[in-house]
């Protein structure tokens, strides 16, 4: 897979509109996460490398730059897609989801509910790599200077805070906005199978679908695990490896999880992250 194309998209939220929602707590460290992890994309030559913070990142930016990055990938190329804000859940109205619930990301303006994000991977080619990464709560399945080998547990920092948006007002937000979620609602694809998706899916997610995320003043709990593993990348193992470091040094306070969809690929498993 070499000389092969890699786009990246970044997006860090350290607040949202209090039009749409209300009474979400601002955070901290959202837009250092995503202009670290775009500083990685840059550090390994990625041919487009994009940033979304706080009021850029609106439902419509983020939609609009994953079906751009699709059109312009191709078998083998590499998509990375990086999300570090508030996550938030919202009943789930095509019961694919054993909770009851769906998992979003809290977007500036409106949520990205999950069952949106994997339709948007069905517009990726077969073929294409797309590695996720969500320093977010209850992102499990949502598709800094130690080395390695010297991983000590991630601490919570005097003021930490949770990227978490109560049910209350994830509830309050849906009632509020009933016309415009509804409308969401009607248009995602009721039937979701993993042979839908042409593209080899991976995401580590920074907890589980049940656990809230740490925000920190510097950086995100999950996001300064990472960089850390990463150590500038002079980290050598392959995506399951690096969620195992990640996840070393974040338990037990977070529970980090590593999932995927859409077409088995062993060569992008094997590969040391982040590998045009």
């Amino acid at each position: 897979m070499e000389n092969k194309k890699a786009i990246s998209l970044h997006v860090g939220l350290n607040s949202v509109d209090p039009n749409h929602y209300h009474g979400v707590e601002d955070l901290k460290s959202c837009e250092f996460d995503a202009k670290d992890m775009k500083s990685i994309a840059e550090s390994l030559n990625y041919d487009e490398s994009n940033i979304l913070l706080t009021a850029e990142a609106k439902r419509e930016n983020v939609i609009n730059m994953i079906k751009k990055a699709a059109e312009g990938l191709d078998s083998g190329d590499l998509f990375l897609l990086t999300y570090s804000g508030h996550g938030g859940r919202l009943p789930d109205e095509n019961n694919d989801e054993e909770s009851g619930l769906d998992d979003t990301w809290v977007l500036y303006d409106a949520v990205l509910i999950d069952d949106e994000l994997y339709s948007l991977w069905k517009e990726f080619k077969e073929g294409v790599r797309v590695f996720v990464l969500s320093d977010s709560c209850h992102s499990g399945t949502m598709i800094k200077v130690a080395g390695p080998d010297k991983a000590k547990p991630a601490v919570m920092q005097k003021d930490f805070r949770y990227k978490y948006v109560s049910r209350e007002i994830m509830k309050d937000t849906y009632l509020r906005n009933k016309e415009f979620y509804d409308g969401i609602f009607k248009k995602i694809d009721r039937k979701k199978s993993s042979s839908d998706v042409l593209a080899s899916v991976r995401l580590i997610s920074a907890c589980q679908d049940n656990q809230p995320a740490i925000d920190n003043p510097s950086h995100g709990l999950f996001t300064a695990a990472l960089l850390s593993v990463w150590d500038d990348g002079n980290f050598s193992g392959n995506y399951r490896e690096f969620y195992d470091k990640i996840r070393e040094k974040t338990s037990p306070v977070q529970d980090p999880n590593f999932y995927f969809t859409g077409i088995p690929n062993d060569e992008f498993d094997n590969q040391k992250p982040f590998s045009k």
